[in-house]
Order: structure tokens, then C-alpha cells, then sequence
């Protein structure tokens, strides 16, 4: 319409011990920063409603401004997040945010490795089914072996709540990217809380249980079962079937697949277990399938409800092929999902953006995780 707004920035840079503010007004307002060669944040303390961008020999001096913390927390967790954000949108070569993530290895605070935890899933989903999996896998493990030995699984004395968290974060990513001692000593706990041996502290219990889930074999995953059908507390039971969900053996995740629309299941926990298997990167084709097969029991249950039914849509949001989108398409056009109507058109322009994403980025990072492994 017309509108300019002003804009309040403030910024900070090596060498000063304050933020200093300013206020754009106009179209095409500048400010001056003596800041020689040195880094400069912009938007300190991450106060303003918008992202920056800067280029890649800015990013490689705010690198530097991460690893020796020389800025606060809120302005590290927001250079990671607007890297990432810039990524998604095209702004910005993938390769960019992965070399700034590794400035994060001497990270501590709780709240910034979770932030860069979510970004590095949501990074590893575009990238499932791609040859270049397996190397982002030892790619994140780089990322997180110096703060999961810091942390280790037990909590110390004086921890807070946060300490916790970063915990949780931290193991179960490390376990989820395939490292071998955290899975080892997973099942070892595991196999001690499953005996009645030694019971798993409630902020470690479901990461433990994931990664047991993410390597079981049949006996484990009906020692799981069993744990969840024991179980009197429905969060017990959720944390559960949230774990069972993270297998890798496709027999598994298509059973428990099945045994969601059975008994076994509570059918408000039904959309739960579809989602999360399809949020697992050997579950994401199974999860789909599924849906399709069972769209009419699906729809009956859940399609006047709204919110179940959006969920249970979105699990074909992940997929990144053009392909796929006339797949999902056509499915639609012929099973309407009368309350889904807005989230079906978000899912395909999803799938669309994760094709283009990879158009744009594919090679690259491949490229780039194979300079880093070799």
C-alpha cells in the first residue's frame, strides 16, 4: 500500500562493550559502522522482527565472534537461525550454514543448541533419500561429540532445569546421527530400566528409549511393547510410542504402523504415531503409503475435527521431488479432505520448495561434506 515504516536496528562489533541504536527511516535508508575489518552484529539482542543477511566473508568473520562467544547467547542462536531461515528461502548456499554451525562446538548454553538441533533435523530431511545422507550424519556427529562428552547422561549436583534440556538435545542427537558408544550405552540403560534394575530418570528416559527403538530388533521392540501396555500414565505411554516410531527396520515401523488404527492404540494417539513415523527418515515412504491405505478410516475418524486431520495431511510435506507433487496432488483431487482444504495447498507448495532447494543446493553440499570426510 504504499506504507514505509521505520525500522529500529541496533548492532554491535568487535571491540565494544555496548549496542549502539539507530532508526532507518525511508526507502533506502543507510547508517555508517566503524568497524574497520572486523565482525558486526546486526539486529544485538535480536530484538527487531526481521532477518539479515550478510555476505560470506561477513558470516566468516561473525564465525570467529561465535567460537570465542565474544556475543551474547540470543545474538548466537539468532546468527545460526537467520543463516538457516536465509537457506529455506533460497538466499542463501546451504554450504554457508554448515560451515557456520561449525563454529558452535564450544557451545553451552541450552537454548542455542536446541534451536541449532531443530535446524540441523529440518536440514536433514531435505536431504533424505539423497546419496549424501550418510555423510551429513558424520557431518552432525563432528558437531556434537566435544558437548555430549561435556554433558554426559547423568545429571551433576546444582543442575537446573535448562541443564536438563541441553542434555536431552544433545545425547539423543548424537545417538540419532549414529554414534555408536551413545547407542551402546543406551541399551545398556535401557536393558537396566526394562529389568527393574535401575529406573531412567524421566528427562533421559524417552531419549534412551528412542535410540534403543532406532536399533531394535524384534525382541527389543516387544520389550517396548510391553513397557507401554504397563505403562498407567498416558505420558509414559506417548513417550513410548514416540520411540517405537524411531525404528530403522521397516518390518517395525509398518507395524506399529498398523497396530495404530488397533486397540493397542488409543485413537487420539493414532495421528501421533503416522506423523512421527513419517518424520523418520526411513519412515517418511511407509507413513504416506499408509495414510493412502487407510484414508477412508483416517477421514471418518478425524476429518471433522480439523486439527488431527491437518497433521495427518502434512506428512507429505517432506517429500522433494516434483514428482511426488503430482502424486500427492492427485490423491487429493480425488480423496478431499473437506477440513484440510488450506493444508493440502501448503503441502504441495512445500514439497515444490524442498524440489527447488535441492536444484539449488544438492551438489553443493555434497561436494562440500565430501571435502569435509576426505
Amino acid at each position: 500500500d504504499g506504507s514505509i515504516w521505520p525500522i529500529p536496528i541496533s548492532h554491535s562489533h568487535a571491540g565494544s562493550a555496548s549496542r549502539t541504536r539507530t532508526v532507518l527511516k525511508g526507502p533506502h535508508a543507510q547508517f555508517r559502522a566503524n568497524i574497520d575489518d572486523s565482525w558486526l552484529k546486526l539486529n544485538a539482542g535480536q530484538t527487531g522482527f526481521f532477518r539479515v543477511a550478510y555476505n560470506e566473508s561477513e558470516w566468516d568473520l561473525l564465525k570467529d565472534a561465535i567460537a570465542t562467544q565474544s556475543l551474547e547467547p540470543v545474538d548466537r542462536l539468532g546468527l545460526q537461525n537467520d543463516a538457516y531461515a536465509l537457506v529455506k528461502a533460497g538466499h542463501l548456499p546451504a554450504t554457508v550454514f554448515l560451515s557456520l554451525a561449525e563454529a558452535f562446538l564450544g557451545e553451552t548454553d541450552a537454548i542455542v543448541w536446541g534451536d541449532l538441533a531443530a535446524n540441523l533435523r529440518s536440514l536433514e530431511s531435505l536431504l533424505t533419500g539423497t546419496p549424501h545422507l550418510e555423510a551429513f550424519h558424520g557431518y552432525a556427529r563432528g558437531l556434537f561429540d566435544k558437548i555430549a562428552g561435556d554433558v554426559g547422561w547423568d545429571a551433576r549436583p546444582g543442575e537446573g532445569h535448562l541443564d536438563a534440556v541441553r542434555r536431552s538435545v544433545v545425547i539423543g542427537r548424537y545417538g540419532e546421527y549414529g554414534d555408536p558408544g551413545t547407542l551402546d550405552e543406551g541399551q545398556r540403560r535401557f536393558n537396566a530400566h526394562a529389568k527393574g534394575a535401575a529406573v531412567l530418570p524421566p528427562d533421559i528416559r524417552g531419549v534412551a528409549f528412542g535410540l534403543v527403538a532406532q536399533v531394535a530388533d524384534r525382541t527389543t521392540y516387544d520389550t517396548l511393547w510391553r513397557l507401554e501396555q504397563e505403562a498407567n500414565l498416558h505420558e509414559e505411554k506417548v513417550r513410548i510410542l514416540g520411540a517405537l516410531t524411531r525404528a530403522h527396520d521397516k518390518v517395525l515401523l509398518s507395524d506399529i504402523l498398523q497396530r495404530s488404527m488397533s486397540g493397542d492404540v488409543r485413537a487420539q494417539d493414532t495421528p501421533l504415531v503416522i506423523v512421527q513415523v513419517a518424520n523418520n527418515t526411513e519412515g517418511r515412504d511407509l507413513a504416506w503409503a499408509f495414510v493412502k491405505e487407510n484414508w477412508d478410516e483416517l477421514n471418518r475418524r478425524y476429518g471433522q475435527g480439523g486439527f488431527a486431520i491437518r497433521r495427518i495431511v502434512g506428512v507429505a510435506a517432506g517429500f522433494s521431488s516434483l514428482g511426488r507433487e503430482a502424486e500427492v496432488r492427485e490423491f487429493f483431487e480425488t480423496h478431499p479432505a473437506a477440513s484440510a482444504t488450506r493444508t493440502v495447498q501448503q503441502v504441495l507448495e512445500n514439497i515444490s520448495l524442498n524440489a527447488r532447494w535441492l536444484d539449488l543446493n544438492l551438489n553443493s553440499v555434497g561436494r562440500w561434506l565430501a571435502e569435509r570426510a576426505g
